[in-house]
């Protein structure tokens, strides 16, 4: 007695589903290879850069850290004074916290 034949998928029948998992395997490698090799060639230069301008952005040049630096402490000799006055000076901020304005 024979073993019964038990239907099996023909190549023809299989090839197309292989055929689309190979390729889409491809392109899903090889743009994870591109993304790779861009990050890894070019990443830690552009953060390099960015890293450059937020550090001139934070702390200027010599001269703006320079002029900041004195207006600080213009205003704080100012604020020093009028908390050492008591709040009682003719000042900018003359009477019950009104301001003054020169027009």
């Amino acid at each position: 007695m024979r073993a019964p034949l038990v239907p099996t998928p023909s190549f023809n029948t299989i090839c197309p589903a292989l055929l689309i998992n190979i390729v889409k395997d491809s392109i899903v490698f090889l743009l994870l290879s591109l993304l790779i090799i861009a990050a890894s060639l070019y990443l830690p230069e552009h953060i390099f850069v960015v890293t450059k301008r937020i550090f001139y952005y934070v702390s200027g040049d010599e001269e703006t850290l320079t002029n900041a630096n004195n207006a600080a402490h213009q205003v704080y000799s100012s604020a020093t004074q009028l908390i050492r006055d008591g709040g009682h000076s003719s000042g900018a901020l003359a009477g019950n916290g009104r301001a003054l304005m020169d027009v």
